[in-house]
């Protein structure tokens, strides 16, 4: 359903990944792993809001999303998130946890890795107006 949100609570929760460090580009040769942590980490602690990641190519280690907590791109084709890890991609966490407007290119290094896993997660956080979507989490191998 949709929840209705002023725009001044949207824009509360609105966390930029480059306030917290290099990342994508600016980053170099580095993978951007610390930046997103300290950015999700922020996000998580006022209760969960949209992380907002720049165009480009993003290199990763494993991450883990917080309820409530999502990955914003700038499109699927703007905003790819590469991780160099061949286990969970992407945790999420709990309800609300997820990732939008990006692509997600992981490795294929182990049979069996998993691109995204959800961990308690059934519902959509109560301030987030995307429905759930039925799509499996696993298969970004």
């Amino acid at each position: 359903g949709n929840y209705l949100r002023t725009v001044a609570s949207v824009v509360d929760q609105i966390i930029y990944a480059a306030m917290f460090g290099a990342i994508g580009g600016d980053a170099g040769t580095a993978i951007s792993t610390a930046t997103l942590v300290a950015a999700i980490g922020a996000a998580a602690a006022q209760g969960g809001g949209y992380v907002q990641l720049p165009a480009g190519t993003i290199e990763i280690e494993a991450l883990t999303l917080a309820q409530g907590v999502r990955l914003r791109g700038h499109g699927q084709s703007a905003t790819t998130l590469v991780c160099r890890d061949a286990e969970a991609v992407i945790t999420l966490d709990g309800d609300g946890a997820g990732l939008e407007a990006m692509t997600l290119d992981g490795q294929i290094t182990r049979s069996g890795s998993i691109g995204v896993h959800g961990h308690d997660v059934a519902e959509p956080s109560p301030w987030s107006a995307a429905p759930p979507r039925s799509a499996p989490r696993r298969g970004f191998n």
